[in-house]
């Protein structure tokens, strides 16, 4: 079984290497989260043919009797292949700068594989353990339960994985939103600053004296916060570029258009407020402060438009994501819990039915061993009673309950009892083995009695030693007539024949 599942995982990886590496090769405005998500479809596809084909196979004429699991199985492995793929292929082609084309195809194809090992190998232990359940080989209470708790942390573990996978999905993406927001805010108030500078300029060519220079020394204010706030929004366009669209690219590209602009009304009114500066340098450098801020408002506002164009069509890609993320999150919560709920009730119920079968069939062994004549007991593995029949207490005059957590030696033989025979039995016994003897014991009222003594090993299904059942025969009237028969024998000293 183990072998199948790493089919299963070297199917789906091979089949993810080959869909991304054709993606790759093909240019295409499809956004990436409908690319993700016919990628993730094809996955699932090839990851349910190969489940159907190589782990449940064909089986015709059985479908009424086919476990649980074969006909969920494949629900689990299509939504968790859909599920993960569609936030691992957002993860790996969604910053195409990253990873180049052949390491995104390597990364997302093993860690698909990867998952499916473990869910592979998960569900087909659940399978295993429901075949032999409805084969009227229930698994025991121990490995039963192993099985339950490794299924439902399974399913527990991956709708956790999924979980964090699209939040971590979604967090990154408004994370790029909001520095597009912030590289906006920036942009708006370089714009304001940049209209404000050119108004001082026309204000100080304007007038002269104090005024002039109050005008120029707050034109020199603006100046210092443009160029604090061109490190900022330099540094966030350099931040965000690595995108998932050309779109992107386009807007980073337009926001560094504006970057001669704005250096060259920075030197205009460094020129214009250096101290020295004669009255004709400040004109010449305020008239061209003005010109430049009219060339500089233009392009910021068509960086701006493209940021803020790019920057609402991925809101509305996040938007879509999360809603497709939230679904798939959903469909695989319900497959994973039918996926182990059903085939766990059918084991269980499975299960009980071979139980119920073994009480009947203990019960009806009880009934003959109860009303038999002979006396029946049985013992655990440190020979203690268990149980006992009336036949055993009338032999004995010993009650079940006065017997139970007691070997029978210490109740029953004395000290004419054979020692060879007590011995014999106790290796037998110590050795896991059977023995078949004849024993003098003694009753509760003291009466003597010989026994035909059987007792036999007693093994679960997995071959474990669990103790010992014996039956008792009451022989002392045959061993007594025999010794009266040798006891005549010897005494007319007459001959005996066998005969064949």
């Amino acid at each position: 079984m183990a072998s199948r599942v790493w089919i299963l995982a070297g199917a789906v990886f091979l089949a993810e290497w080959v869909v991304m590496a054709v993606f790759a090769q093909v240019q295409t405005t499809v956004p990436v989260w409908q690319r993700a998500l016919l990628d993730s479809l094809l996955a699932a596809t090839v990851a349910t043919t190969v489940w159907q084909t190589v782990i449940v196979g064909s089986r015709p004429g059985e479908v009424s009797d086919r476990p649980v699991i074969d006909t969920v199985g494949w629900m689990i492995i299509a939504a968790a292949t859909t599920s993960f793929e569609f936030s691992i292929h957002r993860y790996v082609a969604g910053t195409p700068s990253s990873f180049p084309a052949q390491t995104a195809a390597l990364l997302d194809a093993g860690l698909l594989a990867a998952l499916m090992l473990p869910m592979g190998g998960g569900l087909a232990a659940l399978r295993a353990v429901e075949v032999r359940a409805a084969a009227a080989q229930p698994p025991g209470d121990r490995h039963l339960s192993r099985i339950v708790l490794i299924s439902v942390l399974t399913a527990v573990s991956l709708i956790a994985l999924l979980t964090l996978g699209t939040t971590a999905g979604i967090l990154r993406d408004a994370a790029v939103i909001r520095a597009s927001s912030q590289i906006i805010n920036l942009a708006g108030r370089q714009r304001m600053i940049s209209q404000r500078m050119a108004w001082m300029a026309q204000r100080a060519l304007a007038t002269a004296g104090a005024a002039r220079a109050q005008a120029i020394d707050a034109m020199a204010a603006d100046m210092r916060s443009l160029r604090s706030d061109a490190a900022a929004l330099d540094m966030l366009v350099t931040t965000s570029t690595p995108a998932r669209s050309e779109a992107r690219h386009t807007a980073s590209w337009a926001m560094t258009q504006v970057e001669g602009p704005r250096a060259r009304l920075l030197r205009l009114a460094e020129v214009a407020h250096a101290p020295g500066t004669s009255a004709a340098e400040q004109d010449r450098a305020l008239l061209r402060l003005m010109r430049t801020s009219e060339q500089f408002l233009p392009a910021m506002d068509r960086a701006v438009g493209a940021l803020q164009s790019v920057t609402e069509d991925e809101l509305r890609q996040l938007v879509a994501y999360a809603a497709a993320a939230t679904l798939l999150v959903a469909f695989s919560a319900l497959a994973y819990g039918a996926g182990v709920a059903l085939p766990i009730r059918n084991i269980v119920r499975n299960q009980q039915r071979a139980l119920l079968a073994q009480t009947e069939e203990l019960h009806r062994l009880t009934m003959v061993a109860r009303n038999t004549k002979n006396g029946v007991l049985i013992c655990g593995v440190d020979r203690r009673i268990l149980w006992a029949n009336t036949a055993f207490e009338a032999m004995t005059g010993y009650s079940l309950a006065e017997v139970l957590g007691k070997k029978p030696g210490s109740l029953l033989q004395f000290d004419q009892t054979d020692p060879a025979t007590v011995r014999q039995l106790h290796e037998a016994l110590a050795a896991g083995q059977g023995a078949h003897v004849q024993i003098l014991n003694r009753s509760r009222h003291g009466r003597t009695y010989w026994l035909d003594l059987d007792i036999q090993p007693v093994h679960d299904e997995s071959g474990r030693h669990v103790g010992f059942i014996g039956v008792e025969t009451d022989v002392t009237e045959r061993v007594l007539a025999h010794r009266r028969l040798e006891s005549v024998l010897d005494g007319t000293g007459a001959g005996t024949w066998e005969y064949d």
